[in-house]
């Protein structure tokens, strides 16, 4: 019997060989997955006594993830948000969850997940849990209309392409045109009409697949850059030496061609950046240095801090020391993360931990910030949103 736990980035069971004569098919409909070998298949399904279906469980992953009999997905018997995900994930590996429900089942579970189904935003960004399960059920969709035949599988793929024209965040939209294009499914003149229209509005086109193929499930969570949101210096300094200057590199690049990046500095201090003015063939320029206390940290944070800290640097030095110069330094950090960051919640925790470090007070959070750089007057609708410093 072959092995229950999918392994490996393509999980495979050894089955036994096909009877003599008789083709054999690849489980749900053509695999995204990489090509198998002979005689392999990527099936972790079983049916249970009680009428369910045991669709897998992931090495070292949360636990086993059913299909009850009611067409409703469980991870250790619990429905929702998780049990979506960790089916996605089975997906990713090349697992076909759905080959052997129970056309009852199919149907059920479609009507259970068009029941999650939530309209990207028109405007602003979405948050990470947002896109991740919209992207849950776009993966469950696909793989549905793989499994299913006629009307059902018109009914998936009709779901499928909705999520993909209403869908606004690129990345996710960009995946989903990839993964379409694999499955290689039919689909009827206004359906495919729907995804031209996609394809049009986004960057999708050849050559945005990896050598690996396309991503099965897109999750955001991996597109991170590297370091913690937090504006707290750790206890110790890096050692230098073994430092990227990266984040730096990427910080100064917001800022104009008058500066440059010097680098790591070593200091016991809280203070985080460093403004070096300096002359050359009687032009200033400006030397810009971050301390290695915050090499923890994500580029986002060092960048909101360099933003800041210069601009404070040149009130400072000539004179302007009043509130609201504090909050058109604050509107630089909010063009920043409007602009490199891609979801609400991570932009909110930005936010916040910068307020909390250079004494901003009020609702600021991302809806607050996006809402007053469409004003004429940033800074009078900060203000009038109740933000404040001091």
């Amino acid at each position: 019997m072959p092995s229950r736990v999918a392994r490996g980035q393509t999980a495979r069971s050894r089955a036994a060989p096909a009877a003599s004569g008789r083709k054999k098919a690849t489980l749900g409909g053509p695999l995204i997955a990489p090509r198998l070998k002979l005689q392999d298949e990527l099936d972790t399904t079983r049916l249970r006594g009680d009428g369910s279906l045991l669709l897998g469980r992931r090495a070292n992953g949360p636990g086993e993830v059913l299909l009850s009999e009611e067409g409703e997905l469980l991870l250790e018997g619990q429905k929702g948000l998780q049990a979506l995900i960790e089916t996605a994930r089975l997906i990713e590996m090349g697992v076909s969850p759905f080959a052997h429900a129970t056309e009852a089942q199919r149907t059920r579970l479609l009507a259970a997940l068009k029941r999650q189904l939530e309209p990207a935003p028109t405007e602003g960004k979405s948050s990470t849990a947002a896109v991740l399960k919209r992207s849950a059920l776009a993966t469950l969709m696909l793989s549905l209309a793989r499994s299913a035949q006629g009307a059902l599988r018109e009914g998936a793929l009709g779901e499928y392409v909705a999520l993909l024209a209403t869908e606004t965040h690129v990345p996710l939209k960009v995946s989903m045109l990839a993964n379409f294009d694999a499955a290689h499914l039919p689909l009827k003149k206004p359906l495919l009409a729907k995804v031209e229209s996609a394809r049009q509005g986004s960057s999708h086109g050849d050559g945005q697949e990896s050598q690996l193929g396309p991503e099965r499930f897109f999750d955001p969570g991996r597109r991170a850059h590297g370091g913690a949101h937090a504006f707290r210096p750790a206890m110790h300094a890096e050692e230098l030496q073994a430092l990227s200057p990266e984040k730096i590199d990427h910080a100064v690049a917001q800022l104009g061609s008058d500066f440059v990046a010097g680098g790591w500095f070593s200091s016991d201090s809280e203070e985080p950046v460093r403004v070096m003015q300096k002359v050359r063939e009687s032009r200033n320029w400006f030397e810009l240095s971050v301390n290695s206390r915050y090499a923890d940290k994500s580029r986002e944070v060092i960048a909101s801090m360099m933003l800041f800290e210069v601009a404070r640097f040149f009130d400072e030095r000539d004179g302007r020391v009043e509130a609201q110069h504090q909050l058109r330094a604050l509107l630089k950090v909010g063009r920043y993360l409007e602009a490199n960051v891609e979801y609400s919640d991570v932009v909110d925790e930005l936010l916040s931990g910068f307020a909390r470090r250079y004494g901003f007070r009020g609702p600021l959070d991302s809806k607050v910030m996006r809402e007053a750089l469409k004003r004429d007057d940033p800074v009078e609708a900060l203000i009038s949103a109740g933000v404040s410093v001091g």
